[in-house]
């Protein structure tokens, strides 16, 4: 369920074949739709493919070691249908460790039945997660330190959802009616406590509600019979567009007809350029990042290959969101849908990551709009003192009642979360005394409609150095690459 970017790029291939083997041994990185980064989990991109010859033999074999433990095991690839891929790829997990097999055939490579040229063009992508035994996580290794979060068992918190699609001529038959059904599932799981509406854009906008409307069973039975009568017409409009939605999104807060404590996102769908109306790539960049002012993300999808894909990926890049291209594959109504699952689920809003003061010298981005069901957040930085003897983060964040406390131990870690609603404190669970080992658990907080969340964890040194030194075959130098990784992707985000 992430966004990802390849670690290494294959190309230019003199060989008539090619047969590639690698180990993963965690952690891994990958990048998530609010910008948080995952280690030993999420999608790893490994290879990033892009020849025109057809290969024989061809094969890309995987295997993966994880200490904590393997708990799902999946690999896709973007230039291939999900049946033809079933039957070149094997994977296979128990305890620690993991295989992957990728090796289509001479047939399974061709672009089209008769072709001689290949379809191996995009990314190969492995997803993995492990067992997890806390929400929280810090390694320091000489001097440098990674910092990972991702709490469960938090309730979602309720979002507004602005759905800008594109209806234009070129969406006309089996792109139109994917995009229909994928609509649909959506509504079904849209929950009761969250906002939607529906901006169609062509040659003119349409809506339609007025305004965001409460995903109640009455209303969602409305807007499926709204999303089945939706035809294609006319140009590409996709400034006006946008810019109906973000209104729409803005409104609602003004005036206060969605939850204070709720998420606002904008998902924009289209499979071509702007061709009427504002049609330049960068003022519509600069008339949308001037209405969302940083207030929400906004996610592009780019149906097939006829588009500017850098200017939609660019311009949800600036706005904290991400874009992905939908293949016209006989399963893109399931891709569009995958897509909203990542997105769906947000558990904490307006996060904040923070250290003791004067402890760092530099630091990867600690502040991130949405923290969602199923991603990771990753900050690494380089610290001042390596002698240090202690090390204490939080993490604090919005959520909705029902968060609870969360209590769990981790190697040198002391681990403490409080929840503090708007009228006073809310539940702090202690440490208790070591070494009997402790199962995550969490307790329910006092009845309150919003709650503040601080995640806390100290880390003892001399402990976490023991801890570390079983381990040292897989750490290295990692921490400092991972930190020169993150800040390295980060600065080229803002460019």
């Amino acid at each position: 369920m992430l966004s990802s970017k390849p670690l290494w790029s294959l190309s230019q291939w003199e060989t008539p074949g090619l047969a590639l083997s690698t180990v993963l041994e965690g952690p891994c990185i990958t990048t998530d739709p609010s910008g948080s980064h995952w280690p030993c989990s999420g999608s790893w991109p490994v290879w990033a493919l892009s020849d025109t010859s057809l290969l024989w033999p061809f094969q890309i074999e995987a295997d993966i070691f994880e200490p904590q433990g393997i708990s799902m095991l999946d690999a896709e690839a973007s230039f291939i249908t999900n049946d033809l891929l079933g039957s070149a790829l094997t994977k296979s997990f128990s305890g620690k460790k993991g295989h992957v097999s990728f090796k289509p055939s001479l047939d399974q490579q061709r672009s089209c039945p008769t072709c001689t040229d290949s379809l191996l063009n995009g990314d190969f992508t492995i997803t993995y997660d492990v067992n997890r035994e806390s929400p929280g996580n810090v390694q320091i290794v000489n001097g440098y330190f990674v910092h990972f979060f991702a709490p469960q068992g938090l309730p979602v918190v309720p979002k507004s959802v602005a759905f800008v699609i594109d209806v234009s001529g070129s969406m006309a038959g089996r792109k139109l009616e994917q995009t229909k059904e994928a609509l649909l599932r959506i509504l079904e799981d849209m929950k009761e406590e969250d906002y939607l509406n529906f901006i169609l854009f062509s040659g003119d906008v349409s809506t339609w509600k007025e305004h965001l409307v409460q995903a109640t069973p009455e209303n969602l039975q409305e807007a499926k019979t709204f999303v089945k009568s939706i035809d294609d017409r006319g140009m590409t409009n996709i400034n006006d567009g946008l810019l109906r939605g973000i209104s729409m999104l803005n409104k609602a807060r003004e005036e206060h007809r969605v939850p204070e404590r709720s998420t606002s996102i904008v998902i924009m769908l289209t499979d071509g350029d702007a061709n009427v109306g504002e049609s330049r790539p960068e003022k519509i960049q600069e008339n949308v990042r001037n209405a969302i002012r940083g207030k929400f993300p906004l996610y592009n999808l780019g149906f097939g290959n006829n588009l500017n894909y850098n200017f939609l990926e660019n311009m949800a890049l600036e706005n904290q969101g991400f874009a992905r291209r939908i293949y016209e594959d006989s399963d893109a109504d399931l891709q569009l849908q995958g897509f909203y699952e990542e997105v769906a689920n947000p558990l904490l809003t307006g996060v904040e990551v923070e250290y003791p003061e004067n402890a760092i010298l530099d630091l990867t981005q600690n502040t991130y709009q949405h923290f969602y069901d199923g991603s990771e957040i990753v900050v690494a930085g380089r610290l001042v003192d390596e002698e240090m003897n202690s090390f204490k983060a939080d993490v604090k964040g919005h959520g909705v009642s029902g968060a609870g406390a969360w209590k769990c131990p981790g190697d040198g870690v002391s681990a403490m979360a409080e929840l503090w609603p708007p009228e006073g404190p809310g539940v702090v669970v202690p440490e208790p005394s070591p070494p009997r080992p402790l199962a995550p658990f969490l307790l329910p907080p006092p009845p309150q409609a919003t709650n503040d969340l601080t995640f806390s964890e100290e880390v003892d040194m001399k402990e976490m150095e023991k801890a570390l030194q079983e381990r040292d075959y897989i750490f290295g130098d990692y921490i400092e690459r991972l930190w020169a990784y993150l800040t390295i992707e980060q600065l080229l985000e803002k460019r």
